[in-house]
């Protein structure tokens, strides 16, 4: 089908398709970094954690200081999922729309899908099973971390 079209067409198409493709390569490697950020994250948290529940180690300071410590670190680890959230999205973004060209250039039909109008990020984010589960997780590891360190819970756990 490309090759009876005319080599301006043509090249216009193949640029389309490269775009495509770095849109792709920039969301998935993005994807990437995120998920080591994330394992890395948590398991200094669990490091943290058990740290201080071994060592019966609390913060020298007001337990209600640490909560409003770990409410901070908790929005900006929030917002830097939803800076994260919308980059992939604007790079799916992207990717569609040069899919949408190359489709008009060639008078195809677009695949199944891509005509739908896309929801607005704040739902998104909340009915996205990673991001969502990234988010969740790290929540609960600084609840807990805060709880911990705060010494509102006294552990009667003897790690030997």
């Amino acid at each position: 089908m490309i090759e009876n079209v005319d080599p301006l067409v043509k090249e216009k198409i193949d640029s389309l398709f490269r775009l495509e493709e770095c849109s792709w390569k920039e969301y998935d490697r993005r994807r990437t970094y995120e998920w080591q950020i994330n394992f890395s994250l948590w398991a200094g948290l669990a490091i943290l954690i058990g740290f201080s529940v071994k060592e019966k180690f609390k913060l020298p300071c007001s337990p209600y200081l640490s909560i409003i410590v770990f409410s901070i670190l908790a929005l900006i680890y929030i917002y830097f999922q939803f800076g994260l959230f919308n980059s992939n999205r604007k790079d799916q973004g992207k990717r569609i729309h040069y899919i949408k060209q190359i489709h008009s250039l060639l008078d195809l039909p677009l695949p199944e899908g891509f005509n739908k109008k896309p929801w607005p990020s704040t739902k998104c984010i909340f009915t996205n099973w990673s991001h969502l589960s990234q988010i969740l997780i790290t929540m609960i590891f600084l609840s807990i971390t805060c709880i911990v360190l705060a010494g509102k819970i006294d552990f009667m756990i003897s790690i030997k």
